[in-house]
C-alpha cells in the first residue's frame, strides 16, 4: 500500500516500510533484503532488485536505486499475468495497463495524463507508471522530494 499522505509504502508481513528516509543500510538488514536477486553499481548509483513480491495482489519486481546511501526512487514492475516476451512492445503496454489500473484502485482517479503514461503528485514526492517504446518497458516509479 502507498499511502497518499505520507508517501510510505508497507511491504508484506515487516518485510519492510519504504519512504523517504529509507537508506541503504536498512535496506540491506531488512527482510526484503533476502528476497534481492540482484544488485549492481554504476557510476556511484546503486541498485537492488528483489524477486517477485505480492503488493496488495499483483506480484511485482521492486528495485531500490540508492546514491550516496540514500534512497532516489523505487521502481516497481509487474510479473504474473502476462506472459513474458523480451522486447515486446504489446506486452509491455498489457504491462503498463496492469500498472495503471493498480494505481487507480490505490491511489485514485486524481492524475495526470500524458503521452508516455500517468503521473500522481503529492506533497512528499511523484508517483508515476510510464511507458517507453524504445526499450520497450513499462514500470511504476516512486522519487521522492529530496530532504
Amino acid at each position: 500500500m502507498i499511502n497518499i499522505n505520507t508517501g510510505e509504502i508497507i511491504i508484506g508481513n515487516n518485510l519492510i516500510i519504504i519512504n523517504k528516509n529509507l537508506n541503504e543500510k536498512t535496506l540491506l538488514s531488512s527482510k526484503l533484503y533476502d528476497k534481492a536477486e540482484s544488485n549492481y553499481e554504476i557510476n556511484g548509483w546503486k541498485y537492488y532488485t528483489t524477486e517477485v513480491i505480492d503488493i496488495l495482489g499483483t506480484g511485482f519486481m521492486m528495485t531500490f536505486v540508492f546514491k550516496k546511501s540514500k534512497l532516489d526512487n523505487v521502481s516497481l514492475k509487474h510479473f504474473g499475468t502476462i506472459e513474458e516476451r523480451p522486447f515486446d512492445v504489446e506486452n509491455e503496454k498489457k504491462r503498463q495497463e496492469i500498472h495503471n489500473e493498480w494505481l487507480q484502485r490505490i491511489l485514485g482517479e486524481s492524475y495526470e495524463t500524458y503521452v508516455w503514461g500517468i503521473k500522481y503528485k503529492f506533497e512528499w514526492g511523484e508517483v508515476t507508471s510510464s511507458f517507453d517504446p524504445r526499450t520497450p518497458q513499462s514500470e511504476i516509479y516512486i522519487s521522492y522530494k529530496k530532504r
